[in-house]
């Protein structure tokens, strides 16, 4: 994975570290946008197959983090990451 340095610096602010980066690509559903790039975060489905799929206190320890989206450019670089606040409407 090729991070922007845009999205280094978000990472470090916002806490989002490479693994929970490597659970959206694994598990994340992926939303082609069009100027933005595509975005990838953790929807319904994925945060319950995560919860069946992980250790009970692993799971626990990333719950705050499921929030967590990426948007990665036409390159496939990532382009920044954040948490959401809103839902996401497709």
């Amino acid at each position: 994975m090729h991070f922007t340095k845009h999205a280094q610096n978000r990472m470090q602010q916002r806490g989002i570290m490479n693994p929970i980066i490597d659970l959206l690509y694994s598990y994340g559903r992926e939303i082609r946008r069009s100027k933005a790039g595509d975005l990838i975060y953790f929807d319904k489905r994925a945060r319950e197959q995560l919860r069946k799929d992980l250790p009970r206190h692993e799971y626990i320890r990333i719950q705050p983090k499921l929030k967590a989206y990426v948007v990665e450019g036409e390159d496939g670089s990532i382009v920044t990451v954040g948490y959401r606040f809103r839902s996401i409407h497709t």
